[in-house]
Formats: structure tokens, sequence, C-alpha cells
């Protein structure tokens, strides 16, 4: 599959809009050329943003789903001791609590 014929039909496109001067479509032709690198640069590095931020999101999504863990395991943890019954107190906390 050849890319002639679009070429020769893109080119004939930009002749017809400027009423045939081919210095003035080879400029348009060119000139849009540019907007179309520039837009894909931006959109390239949009697109770099938002992965990275997706990353670093995701970065901080797991480790407050790993501190909420452990803050539930700790809570769980403290529950069972509870429900084993007192937990002796020593003598230094005893003295601190007045008791």
């Amino acid at each position: 599959m050849s890319a002639a014929p679009d070429i020769a039909a893109i080119a004939d496109a930009y002749l017809e809009a400027v009423g045939g001067d081919a210095a003035a479509a080879l400029n348009l032709a060119l000139s849009d050329l540019i907007d179309a690198t520039v837009e894909v640069d931006l959109r390239a590095r949009a697109l770099d943003q938002w992965v990275s931020r997706g990353y670093v999101q995701g970065r901080a999504t797991e480790r407050l789903h790993r501190i909420r863990q452990e803050d539930a395991d700790r809570f769980l943890n403290q529950q069972r001791a509870l429900s084993d019954g007192p937990v002796p107190v020593r003598a230094s906390q005893a003295s601190a609590h007045g008791s």
C-alpha cells in the first residue's frame, strides 16, 4: 500500500486552500505540521503527568491501605487482650496513675 496517492491528495487540498500558490501551500502545510507536532508533544507530556500522578496516588493509596490495616490489626489485638481478662498493671504504671 503506497502513501503516494494520500500525499498527492493532501498536496492538492493545500494548493486548493490557498488558490494554487505552491509557496503558500507549502507554508500552510508546514504550519499545520508544526501545530500537529506541538499538539502531539503536549498530549504526550500530559499523559506522562497523568501516569506519574497515578503512580504516586497509587503508592499513597497502598500506603494508606497498609496503615489502615495495621490500625485495624492493632485494634483487634487490643480487643482480644481485653476479652482475655484484665491486663496486669505494673507497679510503675499504678503509681503513675495514682493507684
